[in-house]
């Protein structure tokens, strides 16, 4: 759980720090299209979104083992 909230609140970081150097630089989306936009903002915007993939990854994950958990905890598996 702790890795989660840690991947979750730094990638919100990371897009609020993409977000106020976007309108602080003003780079627009067509900057990106063109190649123009600085390449530590695109490194940035990648690295946001590998992190928020994984985030969200490791979120599902916890979701569907805290799901068989609770199944598992009223329908325990039967011997025969």
């Amino acid at each position: 759980m702790m890795r989660f909230v840690v991947l979750l609140i730094l990638t919100l970081v990371l897009a609020a720090i993409w977000v106020v150097t976007a309108i602080t630089m003003q780079i627009s989306g067509q900057s990106y299209l063109n190649l123009t936009a600085p390449w530590w903002h695109m490194a940035l915007h990648v690295a946001w979104f590998v992190i928020g993939l994984a985030t969200s990854m490791l979120g599902v994950a916890k979701i569907l083992d805290w799901q068989s958990r609770r199944k598992l905890a009223h329908n325990p598996p039967q011997n025969t």
